[in-house]
């Protein structure tokens, strides 16, 4: 006999973290061309000056770089560049609508690298929260490990006392 037991998992928030800093943006055909070719090219040819020069990064290059390696070196690349093009299609066809039905209140820990337009965001999900953290790149969760834990946190305490 089996035992079969449901769970019920209950989400008190999303935290995204440098994502969807523009929920009404639509990637064009030329767009979604580079971005293929630009995050390709990192993928199969990286180095530290990509990082940089990219905006992942702006401080603790060094290891912010041996983890890439670490993710990187010796990976099979399959599935990377679909991957990335389901992405795009994603954004420009079923953004609006995923984040409308999420029913929980979503928080973003964005770096100042592009302006986040919570406004623009709060048209679809008005409690959506916004927590920037300066003069950090897109992985700002290994630039500033600290200042993203410190929000992290607070927005886990701030979901689950409601």
């Amino acid at each position: 006999m089996k035992l079969l037991i449901k769970y019920r998992i209950r989400s008190f928030g999303v935290v995204m973290v440098d994502a969807l800093q523009d929920v009404d943006m639509k990637i064009s055909a030329p767009m979604a061309q580079f971005i293929d070719s630009t995050m390709m090219d990192l993928v199969n040819n990286y180095t530290k000056e990509k990082l940089v020069d990219q905006g992942y990064v702006k401080k603790n290059i060094d290891s912010a770089f041996q983890r890439i390696v670490g993710f990187l070196e010796g990976a099979s690349h399959v599935g990377w560049r679909e991957s990335l093009a389901n992405l795009i299609i994603w954004q420009n066809e079923s953004c609006i609508n995923s984040i409308k039905a999420v029913k929980v209140p979503i928080i973003a820990i964005n770096s100042d690298l592009q302006p986040t337009k919570v406004e623009v965001f709060r048209r679809y999900v008005p409690t959506f929260e916004a927590k920037i953290v300066q003069d950090v790149g897109h992985l700002l969760m290994w630039d500033n490990p600290t200042k993203f834990n410190q929000l992290l946190e607070e927005s886990i305490k701030e979901f689950i006392k409601d």
